[in-house]
């Protein structure tokens, strides 16, 4: 069985072409490093029809590039303050509260920082494999439990850690109106993450917009005459549009969808 999942970890990594595992888990985007490498996989396989139901090789490639994703999201929070997924938006709020401010002047005067953060990213690959070749069997075994004794243990966890962090009910009030909050955009399948992102890179973004204006004596003009800010707003512009023109081609060429 361990011969086998070997071969199905090296044939996923083989199959792969040019270690776009790694490569497009770096992108550090939430979700499309899993998308992406998922149809890079299924392109060069040579019998892709099982993907989809637990082939270990779709499972190992799709984890390759989650994990990956992780160090990739990270250069964008540290270099240029701007969080690639929710996991680093938290990291980037957690930065700003204790007066850290990411961007490219944190390498030179902060450089501990920088350096703690590279080292931990290292050490925590190997803390985690050796936990996982431990404690597989046990935790495979989760899979088992009711999901709703583990959401009843992970919501006393939740307002547990909330209380303790400043011994008050308020913060078990706020976590149980996020609580609600959060279930109602599940069941509505509205997702969470921009909403993180916009809660962490609010501040950010309107400071940045205010200097702007104030600097154009209130004029948008900048945002299309300037190259670099032209060029992001056609690449933002394409990526909110691309499903619609996607589906359109689609239908063009099949009338009869």
């Amino acid at each position: 069985m361990i011969n086998k999942f070997v071969e199905s970890v090296a044939e996923a990594l083989v199959d792969t072409p040019d270690g776009a595992t790694v490569l497009i888990g770096g992108f550090g985007t939430a979700g499309i490093p899993d998308e992406l490498i998922e149809g890079l996989l299924v392109q060069g396989a040579k019998d892709p029809t099982p993907f989809g139901q637990g082939n270990p090789e779709g499972i190992v490639a799709a984890e390759c590039a989650n994990n990956s994703n992780s160090g990739g999201a990270m250069i964008t929070v540290l270099t240029l303050g701007i969080p690639g997924d929710a996991i680093t938006a938290i990291i980037m709020g957690v930065f700003v509260v204790h007066g850290i401010v990411p961007g490219p002047s944190l390498f030179t005067d902060r450089p501990e920082i920088i350096n703690g953060v590279l080292a931990s990213l290292l050490v925590i690959n190997f803390v985690i494999l050796g936990l996982l070749i431990l404690t597989v069997k046990p935790l495979a075994r989760l899979a088992f439990v009711n999901p709703r004794i583990l959401g009843l243990i992970i919501l006393a966890l939740s307002f547990v850690g909330s209380y303790s962090a400043a011994n008050s009910m308020y913060y078990v009030i706020i976590t149980a109106i996020f609580g609600v909050f959060g279930l109602v955009c599940a069941r509505a399948k509205i997702p969470t993450i921009p909403l993180i992102l916009g809660m962490v890179m609010g501040d950010t973004l309107e400071a940045s917009l205010r200097q702007l204006l104030g600097r154009s004596d209130g004029s948008l003009e900048p945002f299309i005459t300037r190259p670099v800010s032209l060029a992001m707003l056609i690449a933002i512009l394409l990526i909110l549009f691309w499903p619609l023109l996607m589906a359109l081609t689609k239908r063009l060429k099949n009338p009869n969808i």
